[in-house]
C-alpha cells in the first residue's frame, strides 16, 4: 500500500509547486507587489527568485529526482510560506499569500490555505522518510538532472522578464473602473480639479521599468493630451521612492503622492499603470510599457459635408 501511494503523493505534490512556480514565473511582477505587503522593499525584491525555484523543485518532484531530497526541502519551504503567510494575516490583516500570484482563480481563504499547506506538509515529511537514503547514480539521473537545469535557466529568464514588466503588456487590471465617476475609485481623496484632465501614473520605485516609461508618461502632458501627470506609488514605499525614483525621475511630474498600500493593492496588480481621468472621470486605463504622448493623435470628431 506504501509502495502504491508514493507515487501519487509525490506526483500531486510536485504538480503543486510546479503550477505555484509557474503561475508566478510568468507574472513576477505581481508577485513580488504581493511580497511587498509582507516585507520591507529591499527584502521583497529577493522574493524574485522563489518562483523559478519553487518550478525546478516541483519538475524535480515530478521527474522522481532525487524525490528524498527534494521532498524534505519542500516541506520545509511549506512551513516557512506558512509562517510568514501566518504573520501576514495576524498583523496586518492579509488573507492573499500569493501562492498563486495573481491567478485569482487558485486562490483560498485562510481556512483553505492553511488544509491544503498541512496537507503538503504532511506529504512531503512522510516521502522525506519514505524514500531510501541513498540511490544509486545512472544515466537516467543525469539526463533527468540536465532537463532540471534547462528548465530552470528558462524559469529564471522568464522571472526576469515578468519583473521587469507583465508579459501581456496590454493588460488592464480593472477595465470596470472605465467610465466610472472618481469617487467610486482608490483616487477619491486625491485633490483633483474636476475641470481637469490628468494621467495618474502607478509605480514602484524598485520597478526598471517603471523608470523607463516615466519620460513617455511625462511626454502625454507635453502633448496637450492631459493638463497633469501625478505619479503614485504606496506609502510604505516612501522611502524607498525619495532614494531610488524621486531623484532621477521625480522632474517628469507634476505631483508625486502616496496613496495607502490597500489602496495601491485595490488600484492596480501590476506597474507602470496609467490612468486618465477627465472631468472626474476614469477614461482610460493602460498597463506595461506606455506609447510616447507625441505619437497618440486624439481621435477627431467626423465632420461631414451635407
Amino acid at each position: 500500500m506504501k509502495t502504491k501511494a508514493l507515487p501519487i503523493v509525490r506526483i500531486g505534490i510536485a504538480l503543486v509547486f510546479l503550477t505555484s512556480g509557474f503561475a508566478k514565473v510568468l507574472d513576477t511582477q505581481a508577485f513580488v507587489a504581493l511580497v511587498h505587503r509582507y516585507v520591507p522593499g529591499n527584502l521583497a525584491v529577493m522574493a524574485v527568485v522563489i518562483p523559478p525555484v519553487e518550478a525546478m523543485l516541483g519538475l524535480c518532484l515530478l521527474l522522481g529526482y532525487q524525490p528524498r531530497e527534494i521532498a524534505g526541502t519542500l516541506a520545509w519551504l511549506t512551513l516557512a510560506f506558512t509562517l510568514v503567510y501566518s504573520y501576514g494575516l495576524v498583523t496586518k490583516g492579509i488573507t492573499d499569500c500569493a501562492c498563486f500570484g495573481s491567478v485569482k482563480n487558485l486562490q483560498l481563504p485562510p481556512w483553505g490555505v492553511y488544509i491544503r499547506n498541512t496537507l503538503l506538509l504532511m506529504g512531503g515529511f512522510w516521502m522525506a522518510s519514505a524514500y531510501p537514503a541513498h540511490r544509486e547514480a545512472a544515466p537516467v539521473n543525469r539526463i533527468r538532472g540536465a532537463i532540471v537545469l534547462l528548465f530552470g535557466a528558462a524559469a529564471f529568464l522568464l522571472a526576469g522578464m515578468s519583473f521587469d514588466g507583465p508579459l501581456r503588456r496590454n493588460r488592464v487590471d480593472n477595465p470596470h473602473w472605465l467610465g466610472l465617476p472618481r469617487s467610486r475609485t482608490p483616487f477619491a481623496a486625491l485633490p483633483l480639479s474636476a475641470d481637469s484632465t490628468y494621467a495618474l501614473y502607478l509605480y514602484r520605485p524598485d520597478c526598471p521599468l517603471c523608470k523607463d516609461m516615466a519620460a513617455n508618461a511625462a511626454s502625454w502632458r507635453e502633448a496637450g493630451l492631459v493638463d497633469a501627470v501625478v505619479a503614485l506609488t504606496a506609502r510604505s514605499q516612501a522611502a524607498v521612492s525619495d532614494s531610488l525614483f524621486r531623484p532621477g525621475y521625480g522632474r517628469y511630474f507634476d505631483t508625486l503622492g502616496l496613496l495607502t498600500d490597500q489602496q495601491m493593492v485595490t488600484a492596480v496588480s501590476h506597474v507602470p499603470t496609467l490612468v486618465v481621468i477627465e472631468g472626474d472621470t476614469v477614461k482610460y486605463i493602460h498597463t506595461g510599457h506606455l506609447a510616447n504622448g507625441f505619437r497618440i493623435r486624439p481621435v477627431q470628431p467626423n465632420n461631414e459635408e451635407p
